[in-house]
């Protein structure tokens, strides 16, 4: 019968912990966790049996045996193993588990079992507070006092097209201007920015002010120079673009071009329907109610000749058989009667 060694006695089980702690045999931190390993009544046990043999556990309990011998281990702990050495058995969950915890301390320096078993702390680090940025109200209300506390005011013409102001104020190089210029307002003229929008010019109106007139100017420059790079790399992949749907373009055609002398047959009978549609619109249209001529029906013929229909609906009898349709109506006459 399996006995758990911590159940069956806490009181010994404890000292024997505290002496393995002492003797140094497992450290104190891994040591605390020896009960529960070693604990046969717990619902998640390790399976000992897909780590361990039996000829393996039988050559760790005789290398315990050997370091009772040879060495000064505490009393309860040498109380403890003498009885559990001498038949110890896989079955054995409890003891199997003390002999293979012991084995691996002293031999091998490994605590993974126990190590499993400890309760990782959580770090101590105190989460960062989400940054509270500015709503669009107050950003504005914040850069129009500056505007109007600014000593020196100048408007700037950048060679960029208006519609790209997000990507100018996205740009690293612009925001490490602004970082650089801190003193500096920049406002963008919406009023005239949408002007030029509507007259398709690439100019866009940036309003600069500050307290040091020569700062303004050397921020304008370096602005000029930012819009205009971004305009030509905007340009350049708008470009490439248009090329390579011009080149898909013309592939397509001339993939169609090479295979207009194969006409398909779906694109016929399309074409030969919409005819006959547009001509039931106009018949409609002119107010005629007659009903119009069929189309030919494609690859039709007599079932009993085998020749080619002329006409959806021919009136006409078999000419090849003149009395094959008048023999089905005089039956079907006569049935009728």
């Amino acid at each position: 019968m399996d006995v758990c060694l911590y159940h069956a006695d806490k009181c010994h089980f404890d000292i024997v912990t505290r002496d393995i702690e002492k003797a140094k045999i497992i450290p104190r931190n891994y040591v605390k966790r020896l009960a529960m390993c070693v604990c046969s009544c717990r619902k998640n046990k390790f399976k000992i049996t897909d780590e361990v043999r039996q000829l393996d556990l039988q050559e760790m309990a005789n290398y315990l045996g050997n370091c009772i011998k040879s060495e000064k281990w505490p009393v309860s702990l040498v109380t403890m193993l003498k009885p559990l050495l001498l038949d110890v058995r896989l079955q054995q969950y409890s003891q199997s588990m003390l002999v293979w915890i012991l084995y691996n301390a002293i031999y091998c320096q490994t605590y993974s079992q126990l190590d499993s078993l400890i309760k990782k702390k959580k770090s101590d680090k105190v989460p960062k507070k989400p940054e509270q940025k500015m709503t669009a109200v107050q950003f504005n209300h914040m850069i129009n006092k500056k505007w109007r506390n600014s000593l020196y005011k100048i408007e700037v013409i950048v060679p960029m097209f208006a519609g790209n102001t997000k990507v100018l104020q996205n740009d690293e190089r612009f925001q490490n201007l602004q970082l650089k210029h801190k003193d500096v307002v920049v406002k963008i003229d919406n009023k005239a920015n949408s002007e030029f929008m509507d007259k398709n010019l690439k100019k866009t109106k940036v309003k600069l002010g500050g307290k040091v007139k020569d700062g303004l100017h050397e921020m304008a420059r370096h602005l000029i120079k930012i819009g205009e790079d971004i305009q030509n790399i905007l340009d350049k992949k708008r470009s490439d673009i248009f090329q390579k749907k011009k080149m898909a373009r013309l592939q397509r055609k001339n993939y169609q071009d090479s295979n207009i002398d194969e006409p398909d047959e779906s694109l016929l009978y399309k074409e030969e329907m919409t005819d006959l549609y547009k001509r039931r619109c106009e018949a409609n249209r002119i107010g005629n109610k007659t009903k119009t001529p069929g189309a030919s029906l494609k690859d039709g013929h007599c079932m009993n000749c085998l020749d080619k229909f002329v006409t959806l609906k021919h009136p006409d009898v078999c000419k090849y058989h003149p009395g094959f349709i008048g023999m089905l109506r005089f039956a079907f006459q006569r049935a009728k009667s």
